[in-house]
């Protein structure tokens, strides 16, 4: 698979202990999102978000960028895997958990981020089957439901 040059100028900053634990991670999330969403890269790391095309408001928490669906972030323990698109959207995650430990064995998950420590223990067919179970427009649907009228974009 060929991965566009904002994600390559992203891998090429991962240190070189981690490299080709990111590339794998990043090629399986590359591999099943939705075509409908777009990579960005800021100073925290890689996502794959709402096109602003599909939501011109953007993210109502830094308005006019893209909502994040999945993001991937070098940390200084860990290589974090962010499933926005998970904690968001209700009942995404039900068995994703379960399927993770029968793949890999325990996981370290908080409400979003799957903390991967050793490239061993990254659930690589379960992160997939999930990201390919969500389509961009149902988790947009929901997300535009979910933003308090308070938090909406006037206008």
């Amino acid at each position: 698979m060929s991965l566009s040059p904002d994600v390559e100028a992203f891998l090429a900053g991962i240190p070189e202990d981690r490299a080709e634990c990111v590339r794998r991670i990043v090629t399986a999330v590359a591999e099943s999102v939705d075509p409908a969403l777009i990579t960005f890269t800021d100073r925290i790391g890689l996502h794959w978000g709402i096109p602003l095309e599909m939501h011109p408001a953007g993210y109502h928490c830094t308005p006019g960028t893209p909502v994040p669906f999945v993001s991937v972030a070098n940390q200084k323990s860990h290589i974090g895997l962010y499933l926005f698109c998970t904690y968001t959207l209700p009942g995404a995650g039900d068995g994703f958990v379960a399927a993770a430990e029968a793949e890999v064995g325990k996981v370290d998950m908080g409400k979003s981020c799957l903390r991967i420590k050793k490239c061993a223990k990254f659930p690589e067919a379960a992160v997939r089957a999930h990201l390919k179970s969500i389509s961009a427009r149902e988790f947009l649907d929901h997300y535009i439901a979910s933003i308090p009228p308070s938090a909406r974009k006037k206008g």
